[in-house]
């Protein structure tokens, strides 16, 4: 299995083999080879023509590049491609290169402006000689020139960088994505681990002894492991599903949440406020959360058989803000089968601080809340099984 770590690399990898085929596809389309190269000496009404053997599937550039043309002169050129007599394309083009002098508000500078080359891209159907020729039309003064004439070919991929590029932006996006969704997958993909699974949290060991569903209305809404240490003190890790309800939509998200040990004299202060909807602990003030409380239902394999357990779930949090970050904590006050009641502190763990040293999969889905026993039920009733 990839670790989850570097699973974002995934696609980071497939964005640069995408940059890298569209660098070698430019690099194709742009790395051209001389077909034909002339130098054709052109005179007021003259013309000069080359047989030059073309193909389909190759990109062409016609190149036309005068000698250097003085200040005040100029020159029109024609060039024109055929195939068996017929015309294919022609094009027309003027060489000059003209200096003056402005003035605008009182300010003047001077200007020089030319054009000294000429560049087409064409391609053709079919396999043959093509007849490439050029002539002069127009000269100012009258006088001839010496022309260079050149046919250049490159052969792109047949998808072109453009498509790469896409894979490059699509590929891109869904690894940031993934880069920053790690804890969100992380926290949904502890649903996976059963009994038996070992954690490496802040350097000491767990080992899993016990697996809790949570179920809100016959979903799926937590999942809880009942830790021991090597120093044999027992813990809680849970994934919870949380909802932050806003103006617009309400937001899911996921936290991996551990349980804080409580001194004798602040589990006494959490229970003197039992019933209130606002508490305070360790000097902080925290708030009842009408949105992520209510009654769920438990369910808890032992020896082997799944039960069930009513549980009524009040949480509190940061009076200012709600709990999103590492370090950040969450207070539970539950009661199970309206009967056991119990405070508890969990902090929002940092999902690369957990490592799964080994791993034990369960064998189904969650059971189905509704075809197990009761956990104080009696032995009348029968268990039930996976859900389908």
């Amino acid at each position: 299995m990839i670790p989850l770590k570097i699973k974002w690399l995934i696609p980071m990898a497939f964005a640069g083999l995408c940059g890298l085929m569209m660098v070698v596809s430019m690099g194709a389309q742009y790395n051209k080879t001389t077909v034909l190269s002339e130098n054709a000496t052109l005179e007021l009404g003259g013309e000069q023509a080359w047989e030059v053997t073309l193909e389909p599937g190759k990109m062409y550039t016609i190149e036309i590049v005068p000698p250097r043309v003085a200040i005040g002169h100029s020159y029109d050129v024609s060039a024109e491609l055929s195939f068996e007599g017929e015309p294919i394309f022609a094009i027309d083009d003027s060489y000059w290169h003209q200096t003056g002098v402005w003035r605008e508000s009182g300010e003047s500078g001077t200007w020089n402006e030319e054009n000294t080359s000429t560049s087409f891209n064409f391609r053709v159907d079919k396999k043959g000689k093509y007849v490439f020729n050029m002539s002069m039309s127009a000269s100012n003064p009258p006088s001839s020139a010496i022309f260079k004439g050149r046919i250049l070919s490159s052969k792109p991929l047949p998808f072109g960088w453009l498509a790469f590029l896409l894979g490059v932006v699509i590929f891109g996006i869904i690894g940031i994505y993934m880069f920053y969704k790690r804890g969100t997958y992380f926290a949904k993909s502890l649903y996976a681990y059963d009994v038996g699974t070992k954690f490496k949290i802040d350097d000491m060991d767990y080992l899993v002894e016990e697996v809790s569903d949570f179920f809100y209305m016959h979903e799926h809404w937590s999942t809880e492991f009942k830790l021991r240490g090597t120093d044999g003190s027992i813990r809680y890790l849970s994934s919870d599903r949380f909802e932050l309800e806003g103006e617009e939509s309400t937001k899911t998200f996921y936290q991996v949440l551990m349980d804080i040990p409580l001194t004798p004299e602040e589990l006494s202060e959490l229970e003197a406020q039992t019933g209130m909807r606002q508490i305070s602990l360790r000097g902080q003030s925290y708030v009842f959360d009408d949105e992520n409380s209510g009654m769920v239902t438990q369910v808890v394999v032992k020896n082997g058989t799944p039960y069930r357990n009513r549980v009524d779930t009040n949480l509190f949090h940061d009076a200012y803000k709600f709990p999103r970050k590492a370090g950040e904590i969450w207070i539970d006050y539950s009661s199970m089968n309206h009967d056991e009641a119990e405070w508890s502190v969990l902090q929002i763990m940092k999902w690369s601080k957990i490592k799964i040293t080994e791993s034990v999969t369960r064998k189904g889905p969650p059971f189905n809340p509704d075809a197990v026993t009761d956990l104080n039920a009696g032995s009348e009733n029968q268990p039930g099984g996976y859900a389908s």
